[in-house]
């Protein structure tokens, strides 16, 4: 128990989160990622996937109104809001998205590259 707590204690350290109920849902992601996608992936990796995950429905409209508010939202604050607003089942869908889209442009350069080596030769 003690070492979860230094663990928590270290990543809100690290990363600039105060909200422990934050720290403790990315931990969550992370941990369901690598279960049940078998995704391992490092904070910075994780950090990098959610931020493209906030980029859709409400939450980019939240972002965007608090753009033109003039507020300057933390990762905290976006990372509370995002956790508010999608389940964790939402999340590994949205990564399932991104990892479909990603599969999907790899095989199409793939064929670009094979279609100019053939048309090349």
């Amino acid at each position: 128990m003690e070492n979860n707590i230094q663990a928590i204690e270290e990543f809100k350290k690290i990363y600039g989160i105060q909200d422990t109920d934050v720290v403790l849902r990315l931990l969550g992601i992370k941990s369901k990622l690598a279960s049940e996608k078998n995704a391992n992936m490092s904070d910075q990796e994780l950090f990098n996937f959610l931020d493209n995950a906030m980029n859709y429905d409400e939450m980019q409209i939240w972002l965007m109104q608090m753009d033109i508010r003039g507020i300057e939202v933390s990762l905290n604050d976006s990372l509370k809001k995002f956790f508010e607003l999608v389940t964790d089942e939402d999340i590994l869908g949205l990564y399932d998205i991104e990892q479909n889209y990603n599969e999907n442009n790899i095989e199409s350069v793939k064929k670009l590259i094979n279609s100019d080596k053939k048309t090349s030769l």
